[in-house]
């Protein structure tokens, strides 16, 4: 999937800046280091949001090391890391969304810490995604 043109189509970076509004003064801690996350962080203004950590799989057996960011943490070490808010940095959205709140955090520390999506879609945006299987 052409990441690039699809983060274009969308708006990114207006979706970007609405979250660093929204998010400001918090600690968030995304949720994705894949190609995804990758081309949002190599091609847009994330310097709005305070982000303390990344979380993905494979920090599990890889290298913890993702562009700038200091934490690179597993996704089990979500449950306690202190965080304000879990941004989504992947475009299946609703299936992470689904593991983290269901699975992952439920009786953790970090069960009630807010978990959304880094960016924002309207209904319409979804169904046309959806429609068009880019996510």
């Amino acid at each position: 999937m052409d990441f690039v043109k699809y983060l274009e189509d969308i708006n990114a970076q207006k979706k970007i800046d609405k979250a660093c509004k929204k998010y400001k003064g918090k600690r968030i801690a995304l949720y994705g280091a894949g190609s995804f996350a990758d081309v949002l962080f190599s091609n847009y203004d994330l310097s709005g949001l305070n982000i303390v950590a990344v979380a993905d799989k494979k920090f599990e057996e890889s290298e913890r090391k993702f562009h700038n960011v200091e934490n690179c943490i597993t996704p089990a070490e979500l449950k306690t890391f202190d965080c304000d808010v879990i941004l989504i940095s992947n475009q299946k959205i609703m299936y992470f969304w689904d593991f983290l709140e269901r699975s992952l955090l439920k009786g953790s520390k970090n069960q009630y810490v807010p978990v959304k999506p880094l960016l924002q879609f309207s209904y319409f945006e979804y169904f046309i995604m959806l429609m068009t299987h880019k996510i």
